[in-house]
């Protein structure tokens, strides 16, 4: 409270909401218009319920706006060049190999873990309330590191 209120005095109310709904309006029309510059479609759409057709037109109208909503967003697409898509190719390629070999290897020491495992399964328990310490572990240290 300022020191010029006295203690019986209320403050000031100012209309809080009109001044946001102004705000928004204002934020809207500004979206709005930049969204005409960019020759992009608007987020959101003022349709008049009275202008459309209704029943099968009304679908075959809707159907024509999608398409040419389509059409009108693929002309503004920047595609990439030949030698992007070949060099982005060649990575998801390399990646998808590595992938392949890690989730491979993977997948054997987890075969041959629970193959021994089932001979022996005092191994198994080892291995395992291991790996559940070491996950309890990283998962500790990791929200510690986020906070």
């Amino acid at each position: 409270m300022s020191a010029d209120k006295t203690l019986g005095e209320k403050p000031e109310r100012r209309p809080i909401l009109r001044r946001a709904r102004v705000n928004a309006a204002e934020a809207q029309d500004e979206a709005r218009a930049v969204a005409a510059k960019a020759k992009a479609t608007p987020a959101r759409r003022d349709d008049d319920d009275e202008a459309k057709p209704k029943g099968i037109a009304g679908v075959w109208h809707g159907v024509r706006e999608y398409l040419e909503g389509v059409q009108s967003e693929l002309k503004k697409v920047i595609w990439p060049t030949r030698e992007e898509t070949t060099r982005l190719t060649r990575v998801v390629l390399v990646m998808l190999v590595i992938s392949a070999m890690v989730l491979g290897l993977l997948i054997w020491i987890f075969t041959e873990l629970f193959r021994v495992g089932l001979n022996n399964p005092l191994i198994l328990i080892v291995v395992m309330a291991a790996a559940g310490v070491i996950g309890v572990l990283l998962a500790r240290y990791n929200s510690r590191t986020q906070a």
